[in-house]
């Protein structure tokens, strides 16, 4: 291949050498075309030209243009943290339209919901927070807002050029990824399948033909279709925020899903707050907290414990807790099976059979 390119680029030099000749020296001397090139071969050999020059590197090609040069790609304009609450809100450091109405709506959506919880000195929202990735020419910002009443959570999603400045979709990851829509759809069907089983599987059951009617809603085309929100993770593999259905709680919660499919395990959620993130919502099967060592699995049941607000008096657990924006120490929280839930007391459980 290289030897082609060399060969082509040798062949377009010297086209390029003829081409610039003056006529005058020319006038007396009879010229025949160095490779007898046809008008289609020229064509052709322009446009490999065209594709070798479209294949130097984006770096030496363009260039961010930020707001403020002084700044990361995206940086926190915003944060406040009190014993209720943590808030950290983005800006896109992106120099265009497109930019800047992403700006315009994280700002709209989010600053009344922070107005109104530090003015009322109480907050339904635990915490807001994002991240970010570059992958070539592609930002995806990710922003996660955490419900303190049942650690639910909300998801948005932004794609952009950092070079162009432009809007990126959803087709658009999906050909930067060569990926044909009719696979990615079948792709994101079994990661649905699959997560809803993991979800409510053990009470399929006990919950019967509300068991169906939810299963049917998760899979349903209005809800599992290549629209739904998705973004570029560090490893620049296509992430999707899923809408599942549940049988307990509330009607559906959003799901953070990696469609590379080895990587869904319980330590690869977009956060890293919790061991075991829906331990009071679900009931975590043996096959999947078996893959946790054992430091992860006391972590796990002391982390049941800490959402309750138990205050840990080993200093390893206490200041482990305490890194983590969900925790809120109550000096007057004594442990009993009544605080805990059904599924709490059942993941306990489990999770001592394996220590």
């Amino acid at each position: 291949m290289k030897r082609f390119t060399s060969i082509v680029l040798c062949v377009i030099l010297m086209l390029v050498t003829f081409g610039s000749c003056s006529k005058s020296s020319l006038d007396n001397t009879s010229v025949t075309e160095p490779f007898n090139l046809s008008e289609t071969d020229k064509v052709e050999l322009q446009n490999h030209r065209d594709e070798i020059m479209s294949n130097t590197s984006l770096e030496e090609k363009a260039e961010v243009k930020k707001l403020n040069a002084s700044k990361d790609i995206v940086y926190t304009s915003f944060n406040a943290t009190s014993s209720e609450y943590s808030f950290e809100l983005p800006t896109i450091n992106i120099d265009s339209a497109d930019a800047q109405e992403m700006n315009a709506k994280i700002q709209s959506d989010y600053m009344p919901k922070i107005d109104d919880a530090q003015s009322s000195g109480m907050s339904y929202i635990l915490y807001i927070k994002y991240d970010f990735y570059v992958n070539d020419n592609i930002l995806s910002l990710v922003i996660d807002l955490a419900i303190s009443a049942n650690n639910e959570h909300h998801y948005d999603v932004y794609n952009l050029d950092i070079y162009t400045g432009k809007t990126i979709d959803n087709t658009d990851l999906l050909k930067y990824k060569n990926i044909d829509e009719a696979s990615f759809l079948n792709t994101l069907t079994e990661l649905y399948k699959n997560k809803f089983d993991a979800l409510v599987g053990a009470n399929k059951k006990i919950a019967g033909d509300f068991y169906t009617e939810q299963y049917d809603k998760t899979l349903d085309a209005s809800n599992c279709n290549i629209q739904t929100p998705m973004f570029l993770n560090s490893n620049n593999i296509i992430c999707v925020v899923a809408k599942i259905y549940a049988i307990a709680g509330g009607d559906f919660y959003y799901y953070i899903l990696n469609t590379d499919t080895n990587s869904n395990s319980i330590d690869s959620s977009i956060s890293s707050e919790y061991v075991l993130p829906d331990s009071d919502k679900r009931l975590y099967e043996i096959s999947e907290l078996k893959n946790l060592p054992a430091d992860k699995l006391q972590l796990a049941i002391n982390e049941i414990y800490a959402r309750h607000g138990y205050v840990f008096k080993t200093k390893e657990y206490a200041d482990y807790f305490l890194s983590k924006s969900w925790y809120n120490p109550d000096p007057n929280y004594i442990p009993d099976d009544s605080t805990f839930n059904s599924i709490e007391i059942e993941n306990i459980a489990r999770i001592k059979e394996l220590e």
